[in-house]
């Protein structure tokens, strides 16, 4: 039995699907499926029921996935251990952890509570404001903060893209919109509407309509010039958005609701750390080797 095999059992439980949680993990659905196999072999006990639309664990899996939860936190305790003794007790630096991301419902909640858990752990003071594409480059590059969280990978030449988990995706869509009467959507659904492309969030890396872009979303293209315009847009048009899914978020943006995206077109988006190739701090390596061990931190 090794860490893997654990790391890749808790991933399936989440994600209910062998292809979800390899997407997780960055790695093939081949070495999921052998990997809970071998695990099954050495336990002697079925984990999961396979089904047609994806597993469940057995009653022993979910209680072997809980203990397995434990010991992953327990190795990611002792991971992070030498970089919090490097913090220092007595020092307390500040960590200035951007979120690049628009305004949205409850964003303080969610900005609050990366600083409460990195805080906590670390032992440091963290800051987290929200930022546009425009600006979480330029205080990146002035060093006015010592990284930023991405939602989709980042490609800059001067700057580093770490992953450190993925989010599942949904769509946005006015209160009245006809894909409100479904419980989740399909990209064909999708097709049919226009989409937003928000110019500082869509334009810097790869995002979640970029993602989709690359894997058959066809909807014509709508970017709004003003709030009126995306009112227009949102009532007008029917118009819809890509966001990823957060259920501490129902509401995403005033006057909207989301709706999952069906589990056959769903793509999982990579969350990544930012940070400049030079120049980084002990409080972003002590934040990194945290983030990275915990998958559902944010």
């Amino acid at each position: 039995m090794n860490l893997k095999q654990i790391e890749y059992l808790v991933a399936v439980v989440r994600n209910g699907s062998f292809s979800l949680a390899a997407k997780e993990c960055y790695v093939t659905v081949q070495a999921v499926s052998k990997a809970i196999a071998d695990l099954e072999r050495e336990v002697g006990e079925s984990l999961f029921v396979r089904e047609s639309r994806g597993v469940s664990p057995t009653p022993f899996g979910i209680a072997f996935c809980d203990k397995a939860r434990e010991v992953l936190r327990a190795f990611e305790e002792l991971e992070a251990l030498p970089q919090t003794y490097a913090v220092g007790e007595g020092s307390r630096p500040t960590l200035r952890l951007a979120l690049y991301a628009p305004r949205f419902n409850n964003n303080e909640f969610v900005c609050a509570s990366i600083e409460r858990f990195i805080g906590k752990n670390l032992g440091i003071k963290v800051e987290t404001p929200l930022l546009n594409g425009t600006e979480a480059t330029e205080q990146l590059r002035a060093h006015l903060i010592d990284a930023f969280v991405s939602i989709g990978t980042f490609s800059q030449p001067d700057m580093d893209c770490v992953p450190i988990g993925s989010m599942s995706t949904a769509i946005v869509m006015g209160i009245d919109h006809p894909l409100t009467a479904k419980d989740k959507v399909t990209l064909e659904d999708i097709n049919q509407y226009p989409v937003l492309h928000a110019p500082e969030f869509d334009s810097f890396n790869d995002s979640v309509l970029n993602t989709y872009r690359k894997h058959g979303l066809t909807s014509e293209i709508f970017m709004p010039e003003s709030a009126e315009s995306y009112e227009h847009f949102v009532k007008e048009l029917n118009g819809l958005s890509f966001a990823v899914s957060m259920p501490a978020v129902p509401v995403v943006f005033p006057g909207t609701i989301s709706r999952p995206i069906d589990p056959k077109d769903v793509i999982p988006i990579p969350i990544c750390l930012v940070s400049p190739k030079e120049g980084k701090t002990k409080a972003y390596y002590a934040a990194e080797r945290l983030l990275k061990g915990n998958k559902k931190a944010l």
